[in-house]
């Protein structure tokens, strides 16, 4: 009865976003919307040395910045880890189209410096398999690149998430497990593969953790499992996979998996959980554009909405789960 109003059960959150999600299903299936590519024309990212203070490692970052005019600064920041490939010009991109919301979009690197461009098969499977075996290694780079925005002065340090893209989304996933996930207010893995789960080292799951894959993406692993293990660390949560969509569909050069819905829905799903928990602010404070009046955090429970393509008409169930 959580979609009732007035009744114990009411989640004024997740009824909207199901309503949202809803009106954004028949506008689909009835022909009324028409998908674009959001990919931008051109990057607008500075290269950004610094290091691994531990092992003194060279690493490049890429950041992107919200036109001044329209946006207010310091402003909040979303740290993108890469896919297996290194931190190129995908990762740039989105650093690219975060800024046009008004984010700092900070492109992180993981590899270093010099693994970043035109990286062979042998030297992915090395570099993948080495951080993904060493979890400790892996979340390091991530909060060193956490650290580094934190302290950007154009940058609000308290309002900071991460996104990352299959190897990078398998990453913040291990991150938001990890102790030191409080610096981070959202994660959200796009494609991750989460068929072995990192183990939950932290008191609790702080970040509001989205999920994000292909239904037709077996790196998304048992998604049971997966609900249990952020039940058991008290996360707040939400999983999203749509039928008929394969790994890597938010890829715009991978025409074999990229789908232009998938990779709408579940952009907007980022844009609105954001937009509510730490909102970027334009210079005439968001008149235009106001974010939701409910959160996950006020509703008071964690709730997942699955959406799927099926037979060219695009299916909805939600599910509300008690933390």
């Amino acid at each position: 009865a959580w979609t009732v109003f007035g009744s114990p059960a009411y989640n004024e959150w997740a009824d909207q976003r199901s309503w949202e999600s809803m009106v954004r299903f028949l506008e689909e299936a009835f022909g009324e919307t028409v998908y674009e590519s959001r990919q931008p024309d051109s990057t607008m990212v500075e290269g950004f040395s610094y290091t691994d203070d531990f092992d003194g490692k060279a690493l490049m970052g890429y950041v992107a910045k919200p036109d001044s005019s329209l946006w207010k600064s310091p402003a909040p920041a979303v740290v993108i880890i890469p896919d297996w490939d290194g931190v190129n010009t995908y990762e740039q991109e989105r650093a690219t189209l975060l800024s046009k919301y008004g984010y700092v979009g900070f492109a992180a690197d993981i590899y270093g410096e010099d693994l970043q461009t035109d990286l062979d098969l042998d030297t992915r499977i090395e570099q993948a398999t080495l951080y993904r075996g060493d979890p400790s290694l892996f979340v390091r780079r991530m909060q060193r690149a956490v650290d580094v925005v934190k302290s950007m002065d154009f940058v609000d340090g308290d309002k900071i998430a991460m996104i990352g893209y299959c190897f990078g989304g398998t990453g913040v996933v291990q991150y938001a497990f990890s102790p030191n996930n409080g610096d981070v207010m959202v994660v959200a893995a796009y494609h991750g593969g989460l068929q072995t789960l990192p183990e939950v080292t932290a008191d609790t799951i702080v970040p509001y953790t989205l999920i994000l894959s292909g239904g037709e993406d077996d790196a998304h692993g048992n998604q049971t499992i997966l609900e249990e293990v952020m039940n058991g660390g008290d996360a707040e949560w939400e999983i999203s996979r749509w039928s008929g969509v394969v790994h890597g569909f938010t890829n715009w050069a991978n025409e074999a998996a990229y789908s232009i819905a998938a990779d709408y829905r579940s952009w907007d799903q980022l844009m609105t959980t954001l937009n509510e928990l730490m909102p970027a602010m334009s210079v005439d404070d968001f008149e235009d554009a106001a974010p939701p009046t409910s959160s996950p955090t006020s509703a008071g429970a964690g709730f997942s909405t699955m959406l799927a393509i099926a037979s060219g008409v695009l299916l909805m169930v939600t599910a509300v789960v008690a933390i």
